[in-house]
């Protein structure tokens, strides 16, 4: 992807209620422009192709990386500091809770807690929310260990020690979809 660019995507499927857990790799991404996370069911995509700042004032919960470096996407934004180095990639678990209100970040690379955004009131429906702004890197939805793909899933036991996943593919930056999930998953149709 070249620097003029700008690729935003959205799941297909909201989450309304529950929990969800999934994992994103993100390769080559310390020199780049990227954020993931949840958004809201209507934000205004105004801006979406230029300079957008995500934020949980404007319907999205992210975290990604700017040019001054890791964050979250707030206002203003919050510095982060990962402790393993990313380089050349970063495995992000996105921990969603929706009646808790609940959206956290954790580094999956060496299992450190990332970020979590002060506990929200979600109404209505919330996608997962995937963008790169610039750089030449990917995204991809991960499989997890000695299992299938990690897709973004309701987790029935409230403990995160028990894989939860089911079957489909991921997506990178520059090639769009390869192997689509299923209608079973909200991310990608």
């Amino acid at each position: 992807m070249n620097t003029a660019d700008t690729c935003s995507v959205l799941g297909f499927e909201g989450i309304t209620s529950g929990r969800c857990y999934w994992e994103v790799e993100i390769r080559d991404g310390d020199q780049s422009e990227w954020a993931l996370g949840v958004c809201r069911e209507g934000v205004n995509s105004e801006g979406w192709y230029g300079w957008y700042i995500e934020s949980p004032d404007k319907g999205f919960w992210a975290v990604g990386r700017v040019e001054r470096g890791y964050c979250a996407c707030a206002v203003p934004q919050t510095p982060l500091s990962l402790m393993q180095a990313p380089h050349p990639r970063l495995r992000v678990g996105v921990f969603l809770d929706h009646q808790e209100g609940d959206i956290s970040f954790y580094n999956m690379t060496d299992g450190s807690h990332i970020f979590s955004f002060p506990q929200a009131s979600f109404s209505g429906t919330l996608f997962p929310y995937f963008m790169i702004r610039y750089g030449d890197m990917s995204m991809t939805i991960c499989s997890k260990v000695g299992g299938s793909e990690g897709l973004p899933v309701a987790l029935s036991n409230p403990s995160l020690e028990e894989p939860v996943s089911l079957p489909g593919a991921g997506f990178s930056s520059g090639s769009g979809a390869d192997g689509l999930p299923g209608a079973e998953s909200p991310l990608l149709p």
